[in-house]
């Protein structure tokens, strides 16, 4: 078996492809930390996969805005992938076929 696996199932919809995911990874004994899911949709973004800077204002003063990061399930994965490299890290995204996935990945996957 290789480092890095990727596997794609597909299939018309209702056909158990989650389902069998689902139940393969509980069978392996994967923890739930470890297992990264999202569904995608036509409105899903890259912001929505990376991650966005969001503005908030500051409870105690009103007038200032700050901004945080707001991770994206990508990113979420990648921390918890450096966090532990020993373990794997499972990413999941469900209805691929459905969004941009030339905007959703951006560059990300380029060299």
């Amino acid at each position: 078996m290789s480092n890095y696996e990727q596997i794609i199932y597909f299939g018309a919809p209702g056909t158990g492809k989650s389902h069998h995911v689902e139940n393969n990874l509980i069978n392996q004994g994967i923890s739930e930390h470890k297992i990264f899911r999202t569904t995608i949709h036509p409105e899903y973004s890259y912001s929505d996969f990376i991650g966005q800077l969001l503005p908030y204002t500051d409870p105690s003063d009103s007038s200032k805005v700050r901004y945080t990061f707001k991770k994206g399930v990508f990113t979420e994965a990648m921390v918890e992938a450096y966090s532990d490299s020993t373990k794997r890290v499972y990413l999941i995204l469900e209805e691929l076929s459905r969004g941009n996935v030339s905007a959703i990945f951006g560059d990300i996957f380029s060299y």
